[in-house]
Protein backbone atom coordinates (compact mmCIF):
# COMPACT_ATOMS: atom_id res chain seq x y z
CA UNK A 1 0.00 0.00 0.00
CA UNK A 2 2.27 2.21 1.12
CA UNK A 3 4.46 1.31 -2.07
CA UNK A 4 2.00 2.22 -4.31
CA UNK A 5 1.50 5.55 -2.40
CA UNK A 6 5.16 6.27 -2.64
CA UNK A 7 4.64 4.97 -6.52
CA UNK A 8 1.76 7.97 -7.02
CA UNK A 9 3.74 10.51 -5.03
CA UNK A 10 6.78 10.58 -7.17
CA UNK A 11 5.01 10.15 -10.75
CA UNK A 12 2.61 12.90 -9.11
CA UNK A 13 5.96 15.04 -8.53
CA UNK A 14 7.39 14.20 -12.10
CA UNK A 15 4.28 15.02 -13.90
CA UNK A 16 4.19 18.75 -11.96
CA UNK A 17 7.74 18.97 -12.65
CA UNK A 18 7.40 18.45 -16.47
CA UNK A 19 4.58 20.90 -16.73
CA UNK A 20 6.61 23.51 -15.32
CA UNK A 21 9.60 22.83 -17.01
CA UNK A 22 7.56 22.84 -20.14
CA UNK A 23 6.26 26.59 -19.03
CA UNK A 24 9.56 27.74 -18.73
CA UNK A 25 10.83 26.74 -21.84
CA UNK A 26 7.54 28.27 -23.16
CA UNK A 27 7.80 30.93 -21.25
CA UNK A 28 11.57 32.04 -22.41
CA UNK A 29 10.84 31.04 -25.98
CA UNK A 30 7.88 33.65 -26.10
CA UNK A 31 10.52 36.23 -24.67
CA UNK A 32 12.89 35.86 -26.92
CA UNK A 33 10.10 35.87 -29.42
CA UNK A 34 8.99 39.28 -28.19
CA UNK A 35 12.89 40.60 -28.20
CA UNK A 36 13.65 39.41 -31.69
CA UNK A 37 10.01 41.33 -32.66
CA UNK A 38 11.59 44.62 -31.45
CA UNK A 39 12.98 47.19 -33.63
CA UNK A 40 16.06 48.01 -32.17
CA UNK A 41 15.36 51.28 -33.69
CA UNK A 42 12.25 52.10 -32.49
CA UNK A 43 12.53 50.99 -29.17
CA UNK A 44 13.59 53.64 -26.58
CA UNK A 45 16.72 54.42 -26.00
CA UNK A 46 17.98 53.32 -22.86
CA UNK A 47 20.34 55.22 -20.11
CA UNK A 48 20.48 58.99 -18.74
CA UNK A 49 19.85 61.66 -21.01
CA UNK A 50 17.60 60.86 -22.89
CA UNK A 51 19.46 57.07 -24.05
CA UNK A 52 21.88 56.31 -26.20
CA UNK A 53 21.17 54.68 -30.01
CA UNK A 54 21.64 50.72 -30.14
CA UNK A 55 24.40 51.30 -32.90
CA UNK A 56 25.49 47.73 -31.81
CA UNK A 57 21.91 46.25 -32.34
CA UNK A 58 21.01 48.48 -35.76
CA UNK A 59 20.67 46.47 -39.39
CA UNK A 60 20.31 47.98 -42.20
CA UNK A 61 17.12 45.61 -43.12
CA UNK A 62 15.29 47.55 -39.74
CA UNK A 63 15.64 51.37 -41.36
CA UNK A 64 12.37 50.84 -43.87
CA UNK A 65 9.91 49.16 -40.95
CA UNK A 66 11.74 51.25 -38.22
CA UNK A 67 10.39 54.64 -40.70
CA UNK A 68 7.36 53.53 -41.73
CA UNK A 69 6.18 52.42 -38.38
CA UNK A 70 7.58 55.59 -36.86
CA UNK A 71 5.80 57.63 -39.76
CA UNK A 72 2.55 56.17 -39.16
CA UNK A 73 3.16 56.73 -35.18
CA UNK A 74 3.60 60.26 -35.73
CA UNK A 75 0.36 60.73 -38.17
CA UNK A 76 -1.36 59.30 -35.88
CA UNK A 77 -0.21 62.12 -32.85
CA UNK A 78 -0.29 64.65 -35.47
CA UNK A 79 -4.39 63.77 -36.19
CA UNK A 80 -4.83 63.45 -32.78
CA UNK A 81 -3.99 67.21 -32.14
CA UNK A 82 -5.66 68.35 -35.13
CA UNK A 83 -8.88 66.69 -34.69
CA UNK A 84 -8.90 67.18 -30.95
CA UNK A 85 -12.77 68.79 -30.17
CA UNK A 86 -11.18 71.20 -27.04
CA UNK A 87 -10.37 74.74 -27.60
CA UNK A 88 -6.75 75.30 -28.84
CA UNK A 89 -4.39 75.86 -26.73
CA UNK A 90 -0.78 76.67 -26.50
CA UNK A 91 -0.99 73.27 -24.35
CA UNK A 92 -3.27 70.70 -26.29
CA UNK A 93 -1.49 72.27 -29.98
CA UNK A 94 1.73 74.25 -29.80
CA UNK A 95 3.05 71.92 -26.53
CA UNK A 96 1.46 68.65 -28.18
CA UNK A 97 3.19 68.83 -31.29
CA UNK A 98 6.54 69.11 -29.79
CA UNK A 99 6.50 66.43 -27.68
CA UNK A 100 4.31 64.25 -30.99
CA UNK A 101 7.27 62.18 -32.64
CA UNK A 102 9.60 61.13 -30.52
CA UNK A 103 10.20 57.66 -32.43
CA UNK A 104 10.28 59.47 -35.51
CA UNK A 105 13.18 61.57 -34.12
CA UNK A 106 15.18 58.03 -32.62
CA UNK A 107 15.08 56.67 -36.26
CA UNK A 108 15.55 59.51 -37.76
CA UNK A 109 18.71 60.12 -36.17
CA UNK A 110 20.48 57.29 -36.55
CA UNK A 111 18.82 57.05 -40.16
CA UNK A 112 20.91 60.52 -40.55
CA UNK A 113 24.02 59.02 -39.65
CA UNK A 114 23.73 56.43 -41.89
CA UNK A 115 22.92 58.58 -44.66
CA UNK A 116 25.45 60.84 -44.38
CA UNK A 117 29.07 58.64 -42.56
CA UNK A 118 27.84 55.16 -42.92
CA UNK A 119 26.00 54.70 -46.26
CA UNK A 120 26.64 51.40 -48.22
CA UNK A 121 25.60 49.97 -51.17
CA UNK A 122 22.88 47.65 -48.90
CA UNK A 123 21.82 50.91 -47.84
CA UNK A 124 21.63 53.02 -50.77
CA UNK A 125 18.40 51.60 -51.97
CA UNK A 126 16.61 52.14 -48.78
CA UNK A 127 17.66 55.61 -48.68
CA UNK A 128 16.36 56.02 -52.26
CA UNK A 129 13.13 54.79 -51.27
CA UNK A 130 12.80 56.14 -48.17
CA UNK A 131 13.70 59.80 -48.77
CA UNK A 132 10.42 60.67 -50.84
CA UNK A 133 8.41 59.32 -48.46
CA UNK A 134 10.14 60.74 -45.44
CA UNK A 135 9.23 64.54 -47.51
CA UNK A 136 5.75 62.97 -48.53
CA UNK A 137 5.01 62.24 -44.64
CA UNK A 138 6.61 65.85 -43.53
CA UNK A 139 3.79 66.96 -46.50
CA UNK A 140 1.30 65.57 -44.73
CA UNK A 141 1.72 67.38 -41.76
CA UNK A 142 2.88 70.91 -43.01
CA UNK A 143 -0.14 70.58 -45.38
CA UNK A 144 -2.78 69.32 -42.38
CA UNK A 145 -5.52 72.43 -42.77
CA UNK A 146 -7.19 71.37 -39.54
CA UNK A 147 -3.55 71.34 -37.66
CA UNK A 148 -3.13 75.06 -39.30
CA UNK A 149 -5.91 76.61 -38.28
CA UNK A 150 -5.31 75.02 -34.25
CA UNK A 151 -2.26 76.70 -34.87
CA UNK A 152 -2.96 79.82 -36.14
CA UNK A 153 -5.78 80.21 -33.66
CA UNK A 154 -3.32 80.12 -30.85
CA UNK A 155 -0.98 82.52 -32.94
CA UNK A 156 -3.52 85.06 -32.75
CA UNK A 157 -4.57 84.46 -29.26
CA UNK A 158 -1.40 84.17 -27.82
CA UNK A 159 0.86 86.50 -29.59
CA UNK A 160 3.12 87.36 -26.33
CA UNK A 161 4.50 83.91 -26.31
CA UNK A 162 7.63 83.04 -28.94
CA UNK A 163 5.45 81.39 -31.37
CA UNK A 164 7.50 82.23 -34.32
CA UNK A 165 8.36 78.45 -35.03
CA UNK A 166 4.97 77.27 -35.10
CA UNK A 167 3.87 80.06 -36.88
CA UNK A 168 6.77 78.89 -39.78
CA UNK A 169 5.69 74.96 -39.65
CA UNK A 170 1.97 76.43 -40.49
CA UNK A 171 3.16 78.65 -42.85
CA UNK A 172 5.42 76.89 -44.70
CA UNK A 173 2.63 73.99 -45.47
CA UNK A 174 1.03 76.21 -48.11
CA UNK A 175 -2.25 74.89 -46.38
CA UNK A 176 -4.19 77.54 -48.24
CA UNK A 177 -3.20 76.45 -51.56
CA UNK A 178 -5.35 74.65 -53.82
CA UNK A 179 -5.26 70.95 -53.28
CA UNK A 180 -4.14 70.81 -57.16
CA UNK A 181 -1.33 73.00 -55.93
CA UNK A 182 -0.47 71.27 -52.64
CA UNK A 183 -0.33 67.63 -54.87
CA UNK A 184 2.21 69.67 -57.45
CA UNK A 185 4.11 71.24 -54.12
CA UNK A 186 4.14 67.37 -52.59
CA UNK A 187 5.25 65.92 -55.75
CA UNK A 188 8.20 68.49 -56.19
CA UNK A 189 9.43 67.42 -52.52
CA UNK A 190 9.20 63.75 -53.46
CA UNK A 191 11.68 64.71 -56.23
CA UNK A 192 13.52 66.87 -54.05
CA UNK A 193 14.21 64.04 -51.34
CA UNK A 194 14.90 61.40 -54.18
CA UNK A 195 17.76 63.81 -55.81
CA UNK A 196 18.85 64.20 -52.12
CA UNK A 197 19.34 60.47 -51.52
CA UNK A 198 21.23 59.60 -54.80
CA UNK A 199 23.67 63.05 -54.40
CA UNK A 200 26.74 61.17 -53.33
CA UNK A 201 26.49 58.40 -56.46
CA UNK A 202 28.88 59.02 -58.81
CA UNK A 203 27.91 59.91 -62.11
CA UNK A 204 24.57 60.28 -61.20
CA UNK A 205 23.24 63.91 -60.63
CA UNK A 206 23.34 64.66 -64.23
CA UNK A 207 20.87 62.17 -64.57
CA UNK A 208 19.04 62.48 -61.58
CA UNK A 209 18.02 66.32 -62.64
CA UNK A 210 15.97 64.73 -65.43
CA UNK A 211 13.37 63.84 -62.86
CA UNK A 212 12.30 67.41 -62.60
Amino acid sequence: MYKKLGYRLAALGLGVFGIAMFMTNSSIKTTAIAEAAVNPLTAKWAGPYGGLPPFDKVKIADFKPALETAMAENLKEVDTIASNPAKPSFENTIAAIERSGQMLDRVSTIYGIWSTSMSSDDFEPIQTEMEPALAAHGDKITQNSALFNRIKAVYDLESKRDLSRARNIAWFGNTTLTSSDKAQSSMQRKKLGLLRSIRNLPGCLPNSAKIF
